[in-house]
């Protein structure tokens, strides 16, 4: 199980160059916590089987699970087997980093040259075959991170996922699933302040899953 939380700390970080600290996991007073700035995980350093260290200019996930919990909440629960199929409903990509193709310098075109029969040189562009003419190549990042992509309908409106009250980006709610479902939860209960629409906390034992919903509009 321990090793779990480790695997799941990995899912609320982030790739940012801006705030290269959000990238990993920070720990503070014996609780580790991890958030890309729209969900955040919090889990006892005692539940978890790597070492963690404290990353400077981390954001104060801690204040704001706290200043959440100080609200009136009320609660709703949510099938953790509908949620999936809710999921599974969305288009998904993974994060790649493009590097540019040394074959081409990042053009796509290469010269290819050849000589005729008489003698005569001749040059050709032609795609880059090490890049299939499209300048760089991907590879898997060293964080990366699985999306699930915000999807539009018909009329151009933005496709949410609707629980109770509540509107939620799919990836957001792709983290509270894979939080749930590897816990063996069958079930998520989804604690929020009807007055103060925003944020939202779940618990798994003492594992803290915190949320930001969409606006409705």
């Amino acid at each position: 199980m321990k090793a779990i939380n480790d695997f799941l700390l990995g899912l609320f970080t982030r790739n940012d160059d801006l705030r290269p600290a959000i990238m990993f996991p920070s720990i503070e007073n014996g609780i580790v916590y991890a958030t890309d700035a729209y969900v955040a995980i919090s889990i006892p350093e005692d539940e978890l089987s790597l070492k963690y260290i404290k990353q400077e200019k981390y954001p104060n996930v801690h204040r704001l699970i706290s200043d959440i919990e100080n609200e009136k909440l009320s609660s709703i629960k949510v099938s953790v087997e509908e949620l999936a199929k809710e999921l599974a409903k969305c288009r998904v990509e993974a994060d790649k980093i493009e590097i540019k193709c040394k074959e081409c310098n990042g053009d796509g075109i290469v010269q290819w040259e050849y000589d005729d029969k008489i003698g005569t040189t001749h040059y050709e562009n032609y795609d880059c075959p090490a890049c299939e003419g499209k300048g760089h190549n991907e590879k898997e990042s060293p964080f990366p991170r699985i999306s699930l992509l915000q999807q539009e309908d018909r009329d151009g409106n933005l496709l949410k996922i609707k629980i109770g009250d509540l509107y939620y980006h799919p990836f957001q709610l792709y983290r509270l699933f894979m939080v749930a479902a590897m816990n063996g939860y069958k079930d998520i209960d989804i604690h929020y302040n009807k007055d103060n629409y925003g944020s939202t906390i779940s618990y798994f034992g003492n594992v803290k899953v915190l949320v930001m919903a969409m606006k409705k509009d």
